[in-house]
């Protein structure tokens, strides 16, 4: 990222890699050959306080659930993994 707000981008990311290493929302397995990734995709947003001033950052991941196939692997979550240094 290039925009000034670079670093603050950044820790809201690292908080949302953290929240879901700590939580145990992913689990790093392999893909069968016969399967597609399921791709993702990272959301940000400022969140501003009542006076309209920036209060944070947030960032999360979204599945992107349109890749599923109903009978296939509606009720599966399979995901390709980006392997993201947190710093």
């Amino acid at each position: 990222m290039t925009s000034p707000e670079n670093e603050k981008w950044t820790a809201a990311l690292n908080a949302e890699l953290e929240s879901i290493y700590s939580n145990k929302t992913w689990v790093h397995s392999s893909l069968p050959e016969i399967r597609k990734a399921i791709p993702f995709k990272v959301v940000s947003k400022r969140k501003l306080d009542d006076g309209g001033r920036v209060a944070r950052y947030k960032a999360w991941i979204a599945a992107q659930g349109y890749y599923q196939e109903y009978g296939v692997n509606y009720d599966e979550i399979l995901h390709w993994w980006y392997p993201m240094r947190l710093s």
